[in-house]
């Protein structure tokens, strides 16, 4: 069996992280290696580490006496990593029964693969982890490094699985560390980056379960009305600046992006207007003419085609978030 490291950012999530550990634990793989990257928590975060320690000595911490911010964490885990494998879990998540079995035979069958991506479902802190089988039935599809950033431009309003994604450790390493001009997208650039040195596997499965609370590091995403579309766009800016320089169709990219953004912010625009929220409309409306002016006199009608529907903002409890 291969070799895998996982790393545990951590801030004051002390009351999730037994339970995320657990899951990990409990995957059936034996050969594995845990690091808590605990980032100076001031609630009982390093306890409770160190009991699982004491019970588990695939379970390993690394303090740190400052904050220094998730980057650091995220790069800590860079250079830690020396398996064939690696994931990076977040603190306040579960993984899936069996999730890294599967993946890791999905990636042992394709050794031209990068890394491999999937579900990502949520549930509320309190409430049951959904148990039903995903409908349809999980199904691997496998594409091109190429093929995949592709997608990610020209279906950039499409939220993936960022968390929980199995990788090469070696090509990691390659890759180098993720970059600190950004913020809360930095884990979509990072991949982009990754999908240039292979194939990408969508496993079709569920990775992982994302506890959905009142303290998640991604809320900022949810702070304005077009908040996530900006920052996804930052790192898909960031990734044509620097890797994707590369790619010989850049500027068309560029365009499909600005438009799949402007198209979803037009819509939330309509959404918003039609339920009195009048200023939050304006920002979305502004949001998206600024990237395409054309659709002031020319509404992006070809999006309510979209099967998630032109509206959809969140993922609601129970659907399958987070993933294509």
């Amino acid at each position: 069996m291969a070799k895998i490291d996982i790393a545990i950012p951590n801030y004051n999530y002390g009351q999730y992280l037994a339970a995320c550990i657990d899951s990990i634990l409990r995957q059936g793989v034996d050969d594995i290696r845990v690091l808590v990257i605990d980032n100076a928590s001031t609630d009982d975060s390093v306890a409770v580490v160190r009991r699982l320690i004491a019970r588990d000595g695939r379970v390993s911490l690394l303090t740190r006496e400052a904050n220094l911010g998730l980057h650091a964490s995220l790069n800590a885990f860079v250079d830690w990593a020396e398996g064939d494998y690696c994931l990076m879990v977040c603190a306040d998540d579960i993984l899936a029964p069996g999730f890294l079995r599967r993946a890791l035979t999905l990636m042992d069958q394709h050794p031209a693969a990068a890394f491999c991506y999937g579900i990502e479902q949520p549930f509320h802190t309190g409430d049951a982890l959904p148990a039903g089988a995903l409908v349809p039935a999980p199904a691997a599809r496998i594409t091109s490094g190429r093929a995949f950033i592709e997608d990610r431009f020209r279906q950039a309003e499409r939220i993936i699985s960022c968390g929980t994604v199995l990788c090469r450790t070696a090509l990691q390493k390659t890759i180098g560390h993720y970059r600190t001009e950004l913020k809360l997208t930095l884990d979509l650039e990072f991949l982009m980056r990754l999908a240039m040195t292979g194939d990408v596997i969508f496993s079709g499965d569920r990775h992982a379960f994302r506890r959905l609370h009142g303290t998640n590091y991604s809320a900022e995403l949810q702070s304005a009305p077009t908040a996530d579309l900006v920052e996804r766009a930052r790192a898909l800016e960031c990734f044509l600046a620097h890797d994707g320089a590369a790619l010989d169709n850049g500027a068309d990219l560029r365009r499909h992006m600005q438009r799949r953004l402007a198209a979803r912010a037009y819509w939330w625009g309509l959404r918003d207007l039609a339920r009195g929220r009048g200023a939050a409309a304006a920002k979305c409306f502004a949001y998206a003419f600024q990237l395409a002016p054309a659709m002031v006199a020319l509404p992006p009608v070809d999006f309510l085609l979209r099967e998630d529907g032109p509206v959809m903002r969140h993922y609601p409890a129970g659907r399958q978030a987070r993933g294509l």
